[in-house]
């Protein structure tokens, strides 16, 4: 008796998964009735920043009778939106997903619902302001309610298929409806190739700019008075100026929030590829912000490695007791640009032209004038090959110091290369020991003039390790 009371609840136990799936009633994707949607979103924080609104900026419009759609958006208009505690900010679209069977879409709660996208659920990061905005919801205010899930805008696009999935709970019995969803993503925005952007010099205004490998110092002299600005000459990666029409654009800095140090009013073409700068000299002296510059021509952008940026105030003129160059001899291609470095005999610091001293660039005695140009007193450009040298003379007060000559050689050609490895070191001389003087970065492009015992010398007369670098 027991034996058959065990077999028939056994029996009982077997057939009840088979009555569930029985009383299940499975809608599967046969048909292409399905309406469709992609929008932009802009999260708006109200001035007084007690809440965060979302608005939709630019859209498909509702696609009837598919399951494909097409989104162009162009990349770099996207505004960054939260998308999660331990992720970059980056920018999302919503895709909405309607014509459902009339059994779901007439469901107004979404608490009855239960909605995947390729099995997991839908969700948004838990302070974000779309979190209200995407599952199961009237997105299209016709009561029918939909289905709207975030997805990230990316700047390469591409194509992605997603399985939406919809269940409920409808009389009693379990409907689910599963959709695939096919997005193509494009990028419209026309990108132009992106290139190392130099600063040649820098003249500032009221204030000593100058450039130490990565840093640039803005030291504001005790007597100086008025507005203070800097003028900076900018050259390609070959180190040559800019010759064809080329715009200055605005500096951007390392934390989106902040404000640049050295900025523009406006947008301003290159003359002679120099650029003027507004400079924020009310800045706190304590604090150090990282800037990039860019240069856009009709076909490239220009940029900078980071510079930061180091504000000295109320600093004192010294007598620099004898000046000398930084360096005895330097190489640079036809048309290269260079200042060369003038350094004080009293504290082995820069020497530049103030408002209480005056350092000119001078052709020394017999050399030929036609290998080098010297512009503005303080730039060298270099003409036609040959060697040739100059001498630097500071004028301070009745007081007038004089360099030793520097020779420059000006070579004929250059040889590209690329930077192979994450961080190249950039040095003064030939020497793991010298003096680092900057930084390159896989993919940046190197003009080389030489190579010698593992060491490549640059078009800015710099040297960096030969072996991270191919052609």
């Amino acid at each position: 008796m027991k034996r058959t009371v065990a077999i028939l609840l056994a029996a009982v136990l077997l057939l009840l998964p088979l009555c569930c799936v029985h009383a299940e009633t499975v809608f599967s994707y046969t048909r292409d009735a399905y309406g469709l949607r992609v929008s932009s979103i802009d999260l708006v924080t109200s001035l007084n920043g007690k809440y965060t609104v979302l608005r939709q900026t630019r859209t498909t419009g509702r696609i009837v009778g598919g399951t494909q759609i097409r989104y162009e958006y162009d990349f770099e208009q996207e505004k960054a939106d939260f998308i999660g505690r331990f992720e970059e900010d980056a920018p999302v679209a919503l895709v909405t997903v309607d014509g459902f069977s009339a059994q779901l879409a007439a469901i107004q709660d979404p608490d009855l619902v239960v909605v995947t996208v390729d099995g997991l659920p839908i969700a948004a990061p838990e302070n974000d302001a779309y979190r209200d905005d995407v599952g199961w919801c009237n997105a299209n205010k016709d009561g029918l309610y939909c289905v709207v899930f975030p997805i990230q805008l990316t700047k390469t696009g591409g194509v992605a298929t997603y399985t939406v999935c919809v269940q409920a709970l409808v009389d009693g019995v379990r409907v689910t409806e599963t959709v695939p969803i096919t997005v193509t993503l494009c990028n419209t925005h026309e990108y132009k190739d992106e290139r190392t952007l130099r600063i040649a010099a820098l003249d500032g205004q009221n204030v000593d700019a100058y450039l130490l490998g990565d840093r640039i110092y803005l030291d504001h002299p005790a007597t100086a008075t008025g507005a203070s600005a800097v003028r900076i000459t900018f050259a390609d990666e070959t180190g040559a100026p800019f010759d064809t029409v080329a715009w200055a654009a605005q500096t951007t800095c390392a934390q989106p929030d902040q404000s640049a140090v050295l900025y523009l009013e406006e947008e301003c073409r290159l003359r002679q590829s120099q650029a003027e700068y507004c400079l924020d000299a009310a800045d706190d002296a304590e604090r150090s912000r990282k800037v990039t510059f860019a240069v856009e021509t009709q076909n490239a952008l220009y940029r900078t490695q980071a510079f930061t940026i180091v504000q000295r105030f109320d600093v004192p003129v010294l007598d620099p007791k004898g000046i000398y160059f930084a360096q005895n001899e330097y190489t640079l291609p036809v048309g290269g640009i260079l200042q060369p470095i003038v350094l004080s005999v009293a504290t082995d610091e820069p020497v530049r032209t103030t408002t209480a001293g005056r350092l000119e660039l001078l052709p020394a005695l017999g050399t030929d004038a036609q290998i080098l140009d010297l512009v503005d007193g303080s730039n060298v450009i270099a003409v036609k090959p040959g060697t040739a040298c100059i001498i630097a003379r500071y004028t301070l007060g009745d007081r007038v110091y004089t360099a030793s000559s520097m020779r420059i050689t000006v070579c004929e050609q250059t040889q590209r290369m690329t930077v192979l490895c994450r961080a190249l070191n950039v040095r003064q001389a030939p020497s793991v020991t010298a003096p680092r003087i900057g930084m390159l970065h896989r993919g940046d492009a190197v003009e080389v003039v030489s190579i010698q015992d593992g060491w490549a010398l640059t078009a800015q007369g710099q040297y960096v390790c030969a072996q991270y670098l191919t052609r």
